[in-house]
């Protein structure tokens, strides 16, 4: 597993978890539940980027390993110019929409209005975020996964040393925490836009007919990867509409764990990451039975990390929620959470690894359902017995239960195909 990879990946979480964390300290509920709200539409903003991300790094990687260094560059340049095209049409479209999609949420109006102010800097921001993360896939495509950890730590950095001056030496709030993270993200685009640049050298000259030719192509392939990240922020937006008819208060406690969460797991974000590769490579050299050690090493991992942390989560509960200044309603969401749905979560490990080899099998339709299953099915009764029963906390215990049941079932059904390949039964394929 790369170190650097979940480096950059913790940075790049937590400067959401650091707004929140200052935010918390107001002492206002109705702002951390405009966090909640606002994050929904900003994850589902961010599933856009990564599917393009993995498309530059995809392509320009396969064409650096062929020696084609121009092609490479021509293709970096292809793919920035479509990723900018696509954020700036979304923002142009959903900018005049974004307080009705938060009163459709669940919201208040008084909760919409400071979404709204949150959101007011951060979403015309997000063809900078685009060209930061598709930057930064360059330069991990060209192995240089220092300097790519570099970009996200300087941009958390940046988010960590404004957010107090901003949110509270000049009394700015809600607001304040969305131009730390507006500069964070300018942070993070300008050193990865010098990276690709004038350090690597790997923008080519943009030229029309070979733009039109490829663009269809980059397309196609961004789209199956943006629909398989798209169904995690359905799941959260399905949560959050569920939280919302309970409280404001649940709302901001689930907000406090949809912080938590990416930077706790961000291992597992890593781990099917690392995994892919070796189970692409050993598929591809028809050892199957390195495929499926690689699956169950895997799920090993994953449920010791989860033991582990949960641990530590149960350990430093009381800090958390003095960290967060949780009281009443959100302190226990956050308890459930530490508690109960913890130790559910290793199946979060399982899915992505199961994810991982559908891609690297040939398969990436099954990681599309896969997901959307786990964001349809394995959340909606979940949430919604759990909440009628149990408020909040159920809805925080459903999602995990649900999530334990899909991630496991997508799990074994992975590496029961493997053990298909293994004696020559590949499924839906003859023999």
């Amino acid at each position: 597993m790369s170190g650097t990879s979940t480096i950059g990946l913790l940075a790049m979480f937590g400067v959401d978890l650091t707004d929140l964390i200052f935010l918390s300290h107001l002492g206002d509920h109705n702002i951390i539940a405009a966090m909640g709200f606002a994050g929904v539409l900003l994850f589902f903003t961010q599933s856009i980027g990564i599917g393009l991300s993995i498309a530059m790094l995809a392509i320009v990687s396969r064409k650096l390993g062929a020696k084609n260094t121009d092609a490479a560059k021509q293709s970096a340049t292809h793919i920035l110019t479509v990723s900018l095209l696509i954020a700036l049409s979304l923002v142009a479209v959903l900018t005049p929409w974004l307080e009705l999609l938060m009163l459709q949420l669940g919201a208040t109006q008084t909760v919409a209005e400071l979404a709204l102010s949150y959101l007011k800097w951060v979403f015309p921001a997000f063809p900078i975020m685009v060209l930061a993360s598709s930057s930064n896939a360059v330069v991990r495509a060209l192995g240089d996964a220092r300097r790519a950890m570099t970009m996200m730590l300087a941009g958390a950095a940046v988010n960590v040393v404004l957010d107090p001056i901003l949110i509270f030496g000049f009394d700015m709030g809600i607001e304040g925490a969305a131009i730390a993270s507006l500069a964070a993200r300018l942070t993070m685009a300008g050193f990865a836009l010098y990276a690709v640049i004038k350090v690597h050298d790997m923008l080519g000259r943009f030229e029309w007919s070979p733009f039109l030719a490829e663009a269809s192509s980059i397309i196609r392939f961004a789209i199956p990867t943006t629909l398989t990240n798209f169904a995690t922020p359905v799941g959260m937006a399905l949560v959050t509409y569920k939280m919302a008819e309970i409280s404001t208060e649940a709302v901001a406690g689930s907000a406090i764990i949809s912080r938590i969460t990416p930077v706790a797991f961000a291992v597992f974000y890593s781990l099917s990451g690392a995994v892919g590769p070796i189970i692409g490579q050993n598929f591809g050299a028809q050892r199957y039975d390195r495929v499926i050690e690689t699956f169950s090493a895997s799920i090993r991992f994953s449920c010791v990390y989860t033991v582990v942390l949960w641990l530590v989560m149960l350990a430093t509960t009381p800090l958390l929620i003095q960290l967060f200044a949780a009281e009443g309603q959100v302190a226990e969401i956050v308890k459930a959470f530490n508690y109960y749905a913890i130790p559910m979560t290793c199946a979060m490990g399982a899915l992505f690894v199961a994810n991982a080899g559908f891609n690297n099998m040939g398969r990436p339709v099954f990681a599309t359902l896969s997901n959307f299953t786990r964001n349809t099915l394995g959340v909606i009764p979940f949430i919604w017995v759990g909440g009628a029963y149990f408020g909040g906390e159920g809805v925080i215990i459903g999602y995990a239960l649900g999530g334990l049941i899909c991630g496991f079932i997508s799990f074994a059904f992975a590496r029961h195909m493997a053990r298909q390949y293994q004696f020559n039964e590949p499924i839906g394929e003859s023999k």
